[in-house]
């Protein structure tokens, strides 16, 4: 099941995550730096706010619907509840910021900065519903929803001549169209009425897990904000842009299958305890290696023409420089939030989450603060990269004693083979400028990867391969 779902979650991503991809490739084309700085830094905020307020609500329904199968409707009514006083409670807060802001230009980022904060945090709570839930199709729908209309819409304004306006008006309408189809989808007859004892073990599971995440959030765009203090504005469109190249596409494949793997670990753990989780534990670690290894290589490998074929003329030297580190520290990353974690999450206590990532943001917000005036935006790069060794190292250290993940190391093996193989197809090809020559050389790599794998049967590829081929073959 864990492939199955992690391909159809792959796919049902892919058109969505293509959507920002082309988006990234275009606002760096049609926004100057200092622009697309000013877009990045709002929604920077918003995503740092909605993570703070809101997110302990949706991390909560995916860990506790599952055991409120009985009578999914009392925490559903409880979390809409939740959400809407927190809604309430921003508005007020922000109405009074309005009052005492006197900057014009800070007033209407506010004014749009608040309906993408309500939006953005309905949305999450729906894609976490749909993954509880298993329903994967579904999920792909919202996304593709939002990421599409928010693309057509931001490019049109942003030509219409709004600047920075253009993006942040194009992800509110996108976000609003998303939201009103999970209400008709997945809300009705649900009506909001908070059940004290239900919200109590939300909070007690959730607020500790948000705080670990509003600092995940801070070692992800701590550097932008410092950038902006120490170089300026057009150097966060610089940085940000080959982070997010790079960042946007590891994040797709390895939340792909993070996606697909969580509900089954939730799963396995409550009718199997730790025994059975593990298990479970094992192939997602082995499906997300095999998914997010050759990708990190490749990026590595490629920076160079990436950032000459993906970016602007403006944007380009510094991603040639950026993008290896930012695609280490995203792999690094990814395997303590997508994998190593789930040993707090599964136990629900995930207030000792807090330590490794405590730890990491200080010496995040501290190399920054050193490294950033010495080196520029490669100095965030590194400190981004450090600060993610120490958090992972020090979340294997402390999950280990709740339950102890660990790789399949002959699993890990065989994907550390396959991508070796790749890398040699990759450098052995000569390097022919713009979209032909990187087409040619990642669909090579990609093939040569995939066919390796196969043969050193990574994840029981070849065995599923032998045995759908001899069932086509009883069939006719």
């Amino acid at each position: 099941m864990l492939l199955k779902h992690g391909a159809i979650y792959l796919l049902v991503r892919l058109t969505p995550g293509a959507v920002a991809f082309a988006s990234l490739v275009t606002y760096t084309r049609l926004l100057a730096p200092e622009d697309y700085g000013a877009y990045v830094l709002v929604i920077t905020t918003v995503s740092l706010v909605q993570v703070i307020l809101f997110r302990w609500l949706e991390l909560s329904l995916l860990r506790l619907l599952p055991a409120c199968e009985d009578n999914p409707q009392r925490l559903l009514s409880t979390i809409l509840g939740l959400y809407l006083w927190l809604c309430l409670l921003t508005a007020a807060v922000g109405s009074v910021a309005w009052l005492l802001l006197t900057d014009p230009l800070m007033r209407r980022l506010l004014l749009i900065g608040m309906p993408i904060l309500w939006g953005y945090a309905w949305l999450n709570i729906n894609l976490k519903l749909c993954q509880s839930s298993l329903m994967p199709i579904r999920y792909g729908a919202l996304l593709l929803l939002r990421s599409t209309s928010t693309l057509a819409v931001g490019v049109a304004l942003v030509l219409y001549g709004l600047g920075a306006y253009g993006p942040l008006l194009g992800v509110l309408l996108g976000t609003v169209l998303a939201c009103l189809l999970a209400v008709s989808w997945q809300w009705r007859g649900v009506r909001p009425s908070i059940d004290r004892q239900l919200a109590g073990e939300v909070a007690r599971y959730g607020l500790p897990l948000t705080g670990s995440m509003a600092l995940v959030v801070v070692m992800g765009s701590a550097d932008r904000f410092m950038i902006a203090r120490f170089l300026g504005a057009d150097s966060v469109g610089v940085y940000s842009a080959a982070y997010d190249l790079t960042a946007q596409s590891l994040t797709l494949l390895m939340m792909s299958v993070n996606l697909a793997a969580t509900p089954l670990a939730i799963r396995a753990y409550e009718s199997g305890g730790i025994s059975g989780a593990l298990t479970q534990l094992r192939q997602h670690g082995a499906f997300l290696l095999s998914i997010s290894l050759p990708a990190t290589l490749g990026i590595i490998v490629l920076a160079n023409p990436l950032a000459d074929v993906l970016l602007g003329q403006e944007y380009r030297a510094a991603g040639r420089l950026i993008l290896p580190w930012i695609a280490l520290a995203v792999f690094i990353s990814g395997l303590k939030v997508y994998l190593f974690d789930m040993a707090f999450q599964l136990s629900r206590r995930s207030g000792a989450m807090m330590w490794s990532v405590g730890a990491a943001a200080i010496c995040n917000v501290l190399l920054n603060f050193w490294w950033i005036p010495l080196f520029g935006v490669i100095g965030a790069a590194w400190a981004t990269v450090v600060s993610y060794i120490v958090a992972l190292v020090i979340c294997i250290s402390i999950g280990r004693r709740l339950i102890p993940i660990q790789v399949d190391w002959s699993q890990a093996l065989r994907i550390a083979c396959a991508s070796s193989a790749m890398l040699l197809v990759i450098v052995s090809i000569p390097d022919r400028p713009g979209v032909l020559g990187l087409s040619i050389r990642i669909f090579s790599g990609a093939a040569v990867y995939g066919f390796t794998a196969a043969f050193l049967n990574v994840m029981g590829v070849r065995a599923h391969l032998l045995n759908w081929l001899d069932s086509k073959i009883r069939a006719s």
